[in-house]
């Protein structure tokens, strides 16, 4: 009968089947890279057009 190595740490929250699981779920990073720069253009596009809607709003309420 063997036992298991006592020196050896294993984390008490995971099990290995999930940490597996895990690593082969994760994206590649040019995905990483491709998601985060378009959500980044994609904010960046939605609050220029908030700040042309405010400034309009201000422009006229200024000129009448």
């Amino acid at each position: 009968m063997e036992f298991p190595n006592p020196m050896r740490l294993i984390p008490l929250t995971r099990s290995r089947s999930r940490v597996r699981a895990a690593a082969s779920y994760r994206l590649p990073g040019w995905l990483w890279f491709v998601a985060l720069w378009s959500g980044g253009v994609a904010a960046a596009v939605s609050l220029g057009f908030v700040f042309r809607i405010f400034m309009n709003a201000t422009l006229f309420a200024v000129t009448r």
